[in-house]
């Protein structure tokens, strides 16, 4: 529908428009949530939980075997911000953890798909290490909430909240670079102690980037994001 609406409405016009609606969208959805018991991410300090200023994004990429103990002894001292199967690498425990609630495929007879069995029965391992980690739930939408309780519930605890996302269209370079701008002016990637909303494009390595932008980072690494290797 969008890319039908680009080609008759000018791209700046799409875009706000976009942006409004789902800012919209999410923000009352996460209302309903915050009602059932769910938390927002903005009832807490982060700066309280920043200890460094550099920031390491962690992938469930390959290429986190090749990261020598001394490297790891670098990003250990410093804050982490892991998500999706990162839990499974157990040479750090993050400061900050993400993952999105995945469909509801072809249920077994807990209610939960496949990756929704697999993510709870390997999570398990990490629930005690995780206990005091930020855990941020992304994207939480109607059609995927009661799966996400039939395999996150070890997720559920004080430190789990959740987050609305800001999102935009875009795809050409000019367009990214026309969103970037508009959303900065709108304050999206201002720092802030009190984080109400995060910018997230496609995937969650773009909310872990923006999430680092907010919280005043100087400098962002990324590991195990391996986009073109499928191991």
């Amino acid at each position: 529908m969008t890319k039908i609406l680009l080609k008759y409405i000018p791209y700046a016009i799409v875009m706000r428009c976009y942006y409004y609606w789902y800012r919209f969208q999410k923000r009352s959805f996460n209302k309903q949530l915050k009602k059932e018991g769910y938390r927002i991410l903005n009832q807490i300090d982060l700066s309280q939980y920043k200890k460094s200023d550099k920031l390491f994004v962690i992938g469930s990429g390959y290429s986190l075997n090749s990261i020598t103990k001394n490297q790891w002894d670098e990003i250990n001292r410093n804050d982490k911000f892991g998500f999706n199967f990162s839990f499974l690498n157990k040479d750090h425990i993050p400061t900050f953890y993400s993952c999105e609630a995945v469909k509801r495929d072809n249920p077994n007879e807990f209610g939960r798909s496949e990756m929704g069995e697999l993510f709870y029965n390997l999570y398990k391992s990490r629930k005690d290490q995780y206990s005091k980690v930020i855990k941020i739930i992304g994207d939480i939408e109607e059609n995927r909430k009661q799966h996400f309780e039939n395999y996150g519930r070890d997720f559920f605890d004080d430190n789990l909240f959740i987050i609305n996302t800001v999102n935009g269209v875009g795809s050409t370079e000019s367009q990214m670079i026309k969103l970037i701008e508009t959303l900065r002016k709108k304050k999206v990637f201002n720092v802030k102690k009190y984080l109400d909303e995060v910018f997230k494009f496609r995937a969650t390595v773009s909310m872990a980037i923006s999430f680092g932008v907010n919280l005043g980072y100087k400098e962002i690494i990324l590991c195990g994001i391996d986009l073109s290797d499928p191991r």
